[in-house]
């Protein structure tokens, strides 16, 4: 099973748009918090190359910054 861990805040429509499509798509994964995980900022940061983007979302090794639900399916 491949890790899937999608970096993100409550108040981004992207990450609630990208979150809704995985959950109904029944994938499991993890999504941290940056409004409740100050520390990930830093790890968005550093996977976007100095960048605070959201959603980021690595699937398995992989990087995805903002991707749509089309980038989303093809990948998953």
């Amino acid at each position: 099973m491949i890790s899937i861990t999608m970096y993100g805040a409550e108040w981004c429509p992207d990450c609630l748009r990208a979150k809704a499509f995985l959950e109904e798509n029944k994938i499991d994964f993890t999504f941290i918090n940056l409004d409740l995980d100050k520390s990930a900022a830093a790890e968005v940061e550093r996977l976007n190359q100095g960048k605070r983007m959201i959603p980021t979302i690595i699937i398995g090794d992989q990087t995805y910054t903002n991707p749509d639900n089309a980038v989303l399916a093809s990948v998953l």
